[in-house]
């Protein structure tokens, strides 16, 4: 019985620094954001969440009524990156997964967008809801 948990002991371990690289690599690069939520017309955006992937930072959410409010939710999510001062160092326009809520969750719509390039001082993410032309 010790001989098999010590296997699984040593198998553990082995798996573990065979990970290690891996998540070296990943971790340094990209500093840990911070996503901001704004929300406009009865909208807004909820259940943020990020994650870096080889294409590039990917941010996903939910488009949530506010209000007692009936009809599809339309538009795009424009997300701002923002450096340490709160300057705008990029725009990106991410679509609309579901523009109509389904019946099973009337109250919101789904969103994921991937940004391929991120600049390093970028340190947070603000994150709105608009229908329409892009705002600039």
């Amino acid at each position: 019985m010790q001989h098999a948990i010590t296997k699984r002991l040593l198998i553990t371990a082995a798996l573990i620094v065979a990970a290690l690289p891996a998540a070296a690599d990943e971790g340094p690069q990209h500093t840990p954001l911070t996503l901001e939520a704004e929300s406009s017309g009865g909208l807004a955006p909820t259940r943020l969440r990020y994650d870096w992937t080889a294409e590039g930072l990917k941010i996903s959410g939910r488009i949530e009524k506010q209000r007692l409010r009936y009809g599809r939710i339309q538009g795009h999510v424009e997300l701002e990156l923002l450096d340490a001062d709160g300057h705008i160092v990029a725009r990106h326009r991410g679509a609309m997964q579901q523009f109509s809520p389904s019946r099973r969750n009337p109250d919101w719509a789904a969103f994921s967008t991937t940004i391929d390039q991120v600049q390093r001082d970028v340190v947070a993410v603000r994150v709105s809801h608009h229908v329409g032309p892009h705002a600039n």
